[in-house]
């Protein structure tokens, strides 16, 4: 009887735990119908049986596994997605700094204006003083000393230069509000492919009970992590790129704020200058000159007079030699005054002389500052070429991304 009943029951169990032909329990790797192991639990299946209890245990297994891999997933697409808001708080405060500095930039602009209308007044009053006839040699030293301050020289020409240089970095500004812009729509993209990796995770719970579903939704949802950090990564390197180049162009527009305002400065008297003093050395000769003339021909009068007086007239003879004398006196002493004067001027010119080959100096070290400027503004050229090649990249793999949703 008990043999018929395992003849009846030996290919269901064989195929529902793998175990051979009509194999005792002992020595059957994969149990059977009221086989139990050591510690007396049934025994059914096992490894490299091919039965269905089998087949069940490893499908368990892979789901159960799965399963851990998806909850993972989905503890990391909320550490992403925290990340995600922060660079958005990111890009608006670098956007707010970006605002700051534009608006910098104007007031810089506008301040520069201002500067430029009361240096050309004060110039026409520096004009005005120098034009004067009565000007003594103390205000001629205290302009000399004034051109003497100056340290940044630079021609009209150059001055003009130099502001429109100004002009097209402030302009350059406006630049930032788009890429701060294409920026938020990166991150917002970013958003999106979270949130489709959220919906790929809900996907691969629902179908988790066939191994290929649960790999085919774990991948979708390694990739959609890796698009939405790679995003993170390129925003993060926008707003750095950003800030970047908003710090060059306000450092830029500080140094060029006080070289232009020297330069007009000196521009308003330096032209001028020299012409003032051979003016006054050539006043000087001129008075000196017509101051010895008029000694030697009171001396000749004297002298006339001496021949031609005699008796009741002797004596206006000796008071208007006295007088004369006195006079030659004041005379001799107004061209000493004029010599002094000569020589003050020479004294003047010598330092103008010096001054020029001063100027000459800081004319040189002016062209090596504009030169050094304009590599600022190259490499400024190819940090905004850079940036345009990244949101290039961005936008790239933005449509590539759209495309594999």
């Amino acid at each position: 009887m008990h043999q018929t009943s395992l003849g009846l029951t030996e290919k269901p169990w064989q195929g529902v735990c793998g175990a051979p032909g009509d194999a005792p329990c002992a020595s059957s790797p994969c149990g059977g119908a009221g086989c139990r192991d050591e510690d007396g639990q049934r025994h059914c299946g096992g490894l490299n049986c091919n039965g269905a209890a089998a087949t069940a245990d490893n499908a368990l297994g892979r789901a159960r596994h799965a399963e851990g891999e998806l909850r993972r997933a989905v503890e990391g697409v909320d550490v992403l997605l925290q990340r995600v808001a922060a660079a958005k708080v990111r890009a608006g405060e670098a956007k707010q700094r970006a605002q700051a500095a534009l608006d910098n930039a104007n007031a810089t602009k506008a301040r520069l204006e201002r500067s430029n209308k009361e240096l050309r007044d004060l110039i026409q009053q520096i004009k005005g003083f120098l034009n004067l006839d009565g000007a003594d040699p103390d205000s001629i030293a205290l302009v000399a000393s004034r051109v003497l301050e100056l340290s940044i020289p630079a021609s009209p020409a150059q001055i003009h230069h130099l502001a429109e240089q100004i002009k097209e970095r402030v302009s350059s500004l406006a630049n930032v509000d788009a890429i701060l812009d294409q920026t938020a729509g990166d991150v917002r993209k970013a958003g999106q492919l979270l949130q489709n990796a959220q919906r790929a995770n809900a996907r691969a719970e629902s179908v988790k009970s066939t191994a290929g579903a649960v790999k085919k939704a774990l991948d979708d949802a390694k990739r959609a992590q890796s698009a939405a950090e790679k995003a993170i990564r390129d925003a993060a390197s926008d707003i750095y790129h950003t800030e970047d180049v908003v710090n060059r162009i306000r450092e830029k527009t500080a140094s060029a704020e006080g070289q232009l305002a020297a330069a007009m400065e000196r521009v308003g008297h330096l032209d001028r200058q020299v012409d003032v003093l051979k003016m006054k050395r050539a006043n000087n000769s001129l008075a000196a000159t017509r101051a010895e003339e008029t000694a030697s021909a009171a001396r000749d009068r004297a002298q006339e007079a001496k021949q031609v007086l005699d008796g009741q007239l002797g004596d206006r003879y000796h008071t208007m030699r006295e007088l004369v004398e006195h006079k030659a006196q004041h005379v001799l002493g107004a061209r000493q005054k004029a010599e002094r004067l000569r020589d003050e001027a020479k004294g003047l010119l010598k330092d103008a002389d010096t001054k020029l080959r001063r100027l000459s100096e800081l004319e040189e070290t002016y062209e090596e500052n504009e030169r050094l400027l304009q590599e600022k503004a190259a490499q400024l050229d190819g940090l905004e070429a850079k940036m345009r090649s990244i949101l290039g990249d961005i936008n790239q793999q933005i449509q590539i991304y759209n495309t594999c949703q």
